[in-house]
């Protein structure tokens, strides 16, 4: 019996990967295995060993030595499933790197760690998690020549000076020369370091002053994305980096200084992806002219107002150095991205700060925004001022064609002047409206011509507050979505039977996307069954958390 259940293995595993025609040839079911493997976000949540390609290798003797033959199936590695156990996180990281070969990897060290309490709360525990740490993070340093992606997430920042340190200046620059500097990551395309706990006060040199990445350009002459959460101010440009022309995504989370946000917009003018999440205090222009306004500052004081040296030099757009300028020169000086296509501002900070940002940026090739929890970017005495919001879309947004606003004290009637700027927006997301607010924005984007259908003249109005528009406002409008808001109904019937027969002289509203209650209604409701029946996509969004578009 035992010899038959060996001969009917042995030909199961030579059926394996075979055709009528034939066995499959191998570069082909290495191809298909990759396909197999699991996305980033699936493997960081899940055991490694319970996903392929661990699983491939244990079907058969012919896919093991296929899988353990093929180093591209090991280079994607990520260990998020292992939380705080840093320790198991380099077994894992050191078998899958071991498999790769010489291939150039990928390593994503991002745990959820919703048990970090009690860590914080050890130090014996603190201390050991911080051991093991450096010891996983010594371990990559040593593969970072290989290294093409690279992302990871610790308690405290401190645990990632180990990967930090060759991008900053930690002994005087005129020690070693920038051209004889190591390149250490000369592979590295994108950077992402997340920390819970931002010490940077315990990352100062001797003298008190923060560290700078000076040498950033050089050690990742490659680098197109970076992530920082929480790393700013510390973890911005040096005054001696040059032009990183190759980087095209800056996601800063909780920046806690606009200074830190414009230096990485000033040394990275081709970008094409920009992600501020601001935490600053109080307006930091208003800082400066407080101090202009006072004795004058000599150039020491502005540059330790600064936090910069003054010594140092940065290079323009012609690759002549040019000296530093004063405080005030800096954040009111025109920056120009021309190639942004996407912007995401997240002002939980002084709204001056955010209102300084949007006068100072200009892009023309935006398409694509989002605004969140900024009151209309600007307040002063206690009063939300809209203008520079507005004025922003008036400069750069001819040509934006997505369009988010979230937690947004803007009023209904200057949210529609500010919609009213946007002729070729396309989909539109309204976050946290109260009824009131959004039975007015409603009737904004409502179409005249209410004799069109008969039904709508059996709509009824609820406020008039706002006239319905004569021309069309955003009229090649597709989606609206209105998220975390209490939806006047009659007034969303009203929108929709307007915008959606295309008589109106504006494109057809192909999909709206409202709570499941609104959905429900207007699912039943005969007025718009003919607009379902035409192809109006009615579609429920969650109303626990603003997706982004």
């Amino acid at each position: 019996a035992r010899d038959g259940e060996t001969t009917a293995v042995e030909l199961a595993n030579g059926l394996l990967g075979t055709t009528s025609s034939g066995p499959l040839p191998p570069e082909l079911m290495v191809y298909i295995f990759g396909c197999a493997i699991p996305t980033v976000e699936d493997r960081l949540l899940t055991d490694p060993r319970r996903l392929p390609p661990f699983t491939l290798g244990r079907v058969c003797q012919l896919w093991r030595t296929l899988v353990f033959s093929a180093p591209q199936l090991w280079t994607d590695i990520a260990s998020g499933f292992f939380g705080l156990d840093s320790t198991k996180a380099r077994d894992h990281l050191s078998l899958c790197i071991s498999r790769a070969a010489d291939a150039p990897v990928s390593v994503r060290h991002l745990p959820t760690l919703n048990n970090r309490l009690p860590l914080l709360l050890d130090r014996s525990a603190l201390a050991k998690y911080g051991s093991d740490t450096d010891n996983l993070i010594d371990y990559i340093v040593r593969t970072a020549p290989r290294l093409q992606n690279l992302g990871f997430r610790v308690v405290k920042a401190q645990l990632l000076n180990r990967i930090l340190d060759p991008l900053m200046a930690r002994r005087p620059a005129s020690s070693v020369p920038r051209a004889q500097r190591l390149v250490f990551f000369p592979l590295l395309e994108e950077l992402a370091l997340f920390s819970l706990c931002d010490d940077a006060t315990e990352d100062s040199d001797d003298s008190g002053n923060l560290n700078h990445l000076t040498s950033i350009d050089i050690a990742c002459p490659r680098l197109r994305s970076l992530t920082l959460s929480p790393l700013s101010p510390r973890a911005v440009p040096g005054p001696q980096v040059s032009r990183m022309r190759t980087m095209r995504t800056v996601d800063l989370q909780w920046c806690s200084s606009l200074q830190s946000c414009l230096r990485w917009v000033d040394v990275c003018p081709n970008l094409q992806e920009l992600k501020l999440q601001l935490s600053c205090g109080e307006s930091e222009l208003d800082f400066f002219e407080d101090e202009a306004d006072g004795p004058e500052l000599d150039e020491e004081d502005q540059s330790h107002l600064l936090e910069i040296d003054v010594e140092g030099l940065i290079e323009d757009f012609t690759g002549l150095p040019i000296p530093l300028e004063p405080p005030l020169t800096f954040f009111k000086r025109p920056r120009c991205l021309a190639n942004l296509t996407s912007l995401d501002i997240h002002g939980s900070c002084s709204l001056e700060n955010v209102a300084t940002l949007l006068r100072v940026l200009n892009t023309p090739s935006l398409r694509k925004m989002k605004v969140s929890n900024v009151a209309g970017a600007g307040d002063r005495d206690g009063q939300s001022d809209c203008s520079p919001l507005r004025e922003f879309l008036a400069r750069c947004a001819p040509r934006l064609e997505q369009l988010e606003l979230t937690e947004s004290e803007m009023d209904p009637a200057e949210m529609c002047r500010c919609l009213a700027l946007l002729p070729n927006l396309r989909v539109l997301r309204l976050g946290k409206l109260c009824e009131v607010e959004a039975e007015e924005v409603l009737e904004g984007l409502t179409m005249q011509c209410a004799s069109s259908l008969p039904a709508r003249e059996q709509l009824r109005r609820t406020s008039s507050s706002l006239r319905m528009q004569s021309t069309a406002t955003c009229p090649k409008l597709e989606a609206i979505y209105l998220p975390n808001t209490r939806i006047p109904y009659d007034a969303l019937a009203m929108m929709l039977l307007s915008r959606c027969d295309g008589r109106q002289g504006c494109e057809v509203l192909k999909l709206v996307g409202v709570d499941i209650k609104t959905a429900r209604k207007a699912k039943r409701d005969e007025r718009l069954s003919s607009l379902i029946e035409l192809g109006l996509v009615v579609e429920t969004v969650a109303n626990d958390w603003i997706m982004g578009l």
